[in-house]
């Protein structure tokens, strides 16, 4: 309990390993990896059982980005999902030839991928429909962040990417971008 600090209840949960836990509504769901598979077990927060039991998400990586107003997930891989963890439902999956490797981020409309090849894909949040595709050099090593407009990608080349966010046009690069973290700020 937050106000005084005692155990209301407690649930074990056989995850593998835990990468997210996530507030929403009345509960929570956890995200978790387990034999080469992700996992989502939604809790109620007042009870501590389950709500809707647990979700196996056919998904190449335990990674995953909270859309803003915290309404999705999306799972990147080989294949995009958008899950909807209160309906516990998929809104849209999609197979991609570009795999949204280690950075990924969403401002609302649209989601923002890079991977270890170099590209950096817009794709709309609502469908996954593409909205353009860049080809940095060197693969995108970090999460992707998009602040002002820009889409920031730090590379395998210790570069520091600068993407204009409605057309993919690489706006500067900054070289030697050894201590610089790409977050908005």
């Amino acid at each position: 309990d937050a106000g005084d600090g005692e155990r209301r209840w407690e649930r074990g949960i056989d995850l593998g390993y835990v990468t997210g836990v996530e507030h929403q509504g009345d509960g929570f769901f956890v995200v978790g990896w387990r034999d080469g598979g992700g996992e989502i077990v939604r809790v109620d927060l007042e009870a501590g059982g389950n709500v809707g039991g647990e979700t196996t998400l056919d998904v190449a990586s335990p990674g995953y980005v909270r859309g803003e107003g915290g309404d999705r997930l999306y799972f990147r891989g080989n294949e995009i999902h958008a899950y909807d963890p209160a309906s516990d439902e998929y809104e849209w999956s999609l197979e991609v030839d570009r795999q949204f490797g280690p950075g990924v981020d969403v401002d609302g409309e649209t989601l923002y991928g890079g991977n270890r090849s170099g590209w950096i894909v817009a794709r709309a949040a609502a469908d996954g429909s593409m909205r353009w595709d860049t080809r940095v050099e060197g693969g995108v090593t970090d999460s992707l962040s998009v602040a002002g407009g820009i889409v920031w990608a730090r590379t395998d080349r210790n570069e520091l990417v600068a993407i204009d966010a409605s057309t993919g046009e690489v706006v500067h690069t900054l070289e030697d971008a050894y201590m610089v973290a790409a977050t908005p700020g």
